[in-house]
C-alpha cells in the first residue's frame, strides 16, 4: 500500500458527507420524505468509513518507517484487523439503518433498528480509539 492508495479514501469521505447534509436540508424541507431519510441516514453513516479506510492504510506505510518492532502487531495486521472491525461495525450500521428506515417507512417503532445502528457506531468508535493508541504507540516508542 502506498500513500496514492489512502488519498482516494480520505477524499470520498468529505463528498459523502456535502451529499447526506445536503439530504438532511431537504429533508427538513419536506420532513415525510422517506427516501430523503434514507439517504441522509445511509450517506452520513457509510461515509466516514472511507478516512478510517485511508487512516488504516496511513499506518501501515507508519509502522515500517518507526520500526516494526515499535508496533504490537505487523502492519499487514493492523490494515486486516481495523478493517475488519470496520467491516463489522458498517455491517451493524446499514443493518440497523435499514430496519430504522423500513419501521419508518411503515409507521412502525424504528427503536430497533436506531439501536442497532447505534452498536455499531459503538463499535467504530471503539476501533478508532483503539487505533488511536496504536498510533501513539508507534509515536512514542518511536
Amino acid at each position: 500500500m502506498n500513500i496514492t492508495g489512502s488519498a482516494p479514501r480520505l477524499v470520498s469521505d468529505p463528498q459523502g458527507q456535502l451529499i447526506g447534509w445536503a439530504a438532511r436540508l431537504a429533508a427538513n424541507l419536506c420532513p415525510y420524505s422517506t427516501p430523503l431519510m434514507d439517504m441522509q441516514i445511509a450517506v452520513l453513516i457509510i461515509a466516514p468509513a472511507f478516512t478510517t479506510a485511508g487512516i488504516y492504510g496511513i499506518l501501515t506505510l507508519v509502522v515500517p518507517i518507526v520500526g516494526r518492532d515499535k508496533s504490537l502487531l505487523r502492519p499487514r495486521q493492523d490494515l486486516i484487523i481495523f478493517m475488519l472491525v470496520d467491516f463489522f461495525s458498517g455491517s451493524l450500521q446499514a443493518m440497523g439503518g435499514g430496519l430504522a428506515a423500513s419501521a419508518f417507512g411503515q409507521n412502525k417503532d424504528p427503536e430497533p433498528g436506531t439501536y442497532t445502528m447505534l452498536a455499531g457506531i459503538a463499535a467504530q468508535l471503539a476501533g478508532t480509539a483503539i487505533l488511536s493508541l496504536f498510533f501513539e504507540g508507534c509515536h512514542y516508542l518511536g
